[in-house]
């Protein structure tokens, strides 16, 4: 097939500078023809494959669908969808820096793996024992099936006509027609699959024909599930944690959702001041303010956050889960709050009321945790 593009931005270089410039550029389109001797019995294994891209060359071609469960606890962001651009643009450095510092709050035994943007990928800071590569580089690699955590930053959304060129040399000696070409992507509510079975979704680019729409997943959301299975989560002894910092929904189950800036910050301030207290949170605003001070400037504004703080777990409900993220994986996610335990303690020579603190830890570790903080106590409860 032939297709015209007119006034069609370029970079060019002229006399020795690369400069935009316009021209009008001829596509030819066409489906390479595959090398298999006509009636040979052909077996196509694909863990991602599209039946109905599929069958241009293999006519008449069936399928068979193998439910295969992941072993694994699946935590993915909202609110950033990191594009290329984004994590190649003018807050490149911002976002990198990011990332990298989400990755170096996991436990220092944590064997990990770092997919992203191939140009992001080199800059993102990796903490000892991580490996890494980029997205569109991973397909049938099996050296990976070691690592214990995997995070995946970003998506390939390729634009809208370069898909469409796609769509027409693929389609190009079938009777199919292909609309709506010419378009930009428009904006369609997708959702996640929660393994709560929770509704939650969001708003996604997507084209308005069929097939290259299959075509754009096949590069877009397939890449992301071909991404998570690099890690060989089928017959893993214990479960393996896989994090999408990308709110583009993919073909996985979704353990918890929760805000892609509370994660990659190492989570509210809340959550910080938790962590730097290995897992407890004494509530007093005056002890919260005097102890991190870059988090709360006054006791009030500490208080503040501790009345404002519970409620936004995004349909993370279960604190058993939550303490198995912290104790296995070394992270805390959005949501101490509501899923950690209360507890009451008295300080040696403390008058009045007991003051109160939460925990992901057991009542033991809780109280030693205070009384390092504190000295030994008075009481406990």
């Amino acid at each position: 097939s032939l297709l015209l593009r007119k006034s069609t931005r370029v970079t060019k270089e002229i006399e020795g500078v690369r400069r935009q410039a316009f021209e009008d550029i001829l596509y030819v389109q066409y489906r390479r023809q595959m090398k298999i001797k006509k009636g040979t019995p052909t077996l196509i294994l694909d863990a991602t494959g599209n039946f109905g891209l599929l069958e241009p060359n293999f006519s008449g071609v069936t399928h068979e669908r193998v439910e295969a469960v992941r072993n694994a606890v699946v935590v993915q962001t909202y609110g950033f969808r990191a594009s290329k651009n984004a994590l190649g643009g003018e807050d490149a450095f911002r976002h990198r820096s990011e990332v990298g510092k989400f990755l170096n709050n996991f436990r220092k035994d944590v064997r990990g793996l770092l997919i992203s943007h191939k140009d992001a990928v080199s800059d993102i800071e990796l903490p000892a024992g991580w490996q890494s590569t980029h997205l569109g580089n991973l397909r049938g690699i099996d050296k990976y099936k070691e690592c214990d955590v995997i995070v995946i930053v970003g998506r390939l959304q390729p634009p809208a006509d370069a898909i469409e060129r796609v769509a027409m040399g693929l389609f190009s000696d079938v009777d199919r027609t292909l609309t709506d070409l010419g378009q930009d992507y428009s904006e369609v509510e997708r959702g996640y699959r929660m393994r709560d079975g929770s509704y939650y979704g969001v708003r996604v680019p997507c084209h308005p024909d069929p097939f290259v729409q299959a075509l754009l997943e096949q590069t877009r959301e397939m890449e992301i599930v071909q991404a998570i299975d690099r890690i060989r989560l089928r017959w893993n002894d214990g479960k393996k944690l896989v994090v999408v910092l990308t709110e583009i929904p993919v073909d996985v189950t979704v353990s918890a959702l929760v805000p892609y800036r509370d994660l990659v910050t190492g989570g509210s301030r809340i959550e910080r001041a938790a962590m730097a207290l290995g897992g407890v949170l004494p509530t007093d605003p005056k002890f919260l303010s005097a102890k991190f001070p870059e988090f709360w400037s006054t006791p009030k504004s500490a208080l503040r956050d501790l009345q404002n703080g519970k409620g936004r777990i995004a349909n993370l409900r279960c604190p058993t889960f939550y303490k198995y993220i912290y104790r296995k994986w070394g992270i805390l996610i959005p949501g101490y709050l509501d899923t950690s335990n209360q507890h009451r303690y008295r300080r040696q020579g403390q008058r009045g009321s007991k003051s109160n603190c939460h925990s992901i830890l057991t009542p033991n570790e809780t109280r030693a945790r205070l009384e390092k903080e504190f000295g030994p106590l008075a009481e406990f409860e």
